[in-house]
């Protein structure tokens, strides 16, 4: 059955299992070895580990894989985030290649914001090699 925010996609009749294609803009899409990674869905899966109040994923590069996925977690508020934990519950919900390699934690007014209040990605990524 799809998650919320994702729409039935192709089944699997060799695996009896149906994927999910998640909703976001193609453009935010990135490789890692080769394999596309929807930020959206790695957000989703980050989003429902204990104590998360919002997730942002985006490719960085990296010479080897070409990309990496990123992640900067916003804490509920009074929450101490366990990074490890964080990644642990993506490895147990997502694809080896789709778990960050990275997590930022950080505080919502932190975040770069266009005045309309969507996250401005490429701003977190910039922010990184600083």
């Amino acid at each position: 059955m799809p998650t919320a925010g994702c729409a039935p996609g192709i089944s699997d009749s060799s695996t009896r299992t149906a994927t999910s294609i998640c909703a976001g803009a193609s453009k935010e899409l990135f490789k890692v070895g080769g394999e596309l990674v929807a930020p959206s869905e790695v957000e989703q899966v980050l989003s429902g580990a204990e104590g998360v109040s919002q997730a942002y994923v985006a490719g960085v590069p990296d010479e080897r894989r070409g990309e990496i996925g990123w992640a900067w977690i916003v804490p509920n508020e009074g929450v101490q985030l366990d990074e490890r934990a964080l990644l642990a519950h993506a490895r147990a919900h997502l694809a080896p290649f789709k778990v960050p390699r990275g997590i930022t934690v950080t505080a919502a007014e932190d975040l770069p914001m266009t005045t309309t209040g969507k996250i401005q990605k490429y701003l977190l990524v910039a922010g990184l090699g600083e």
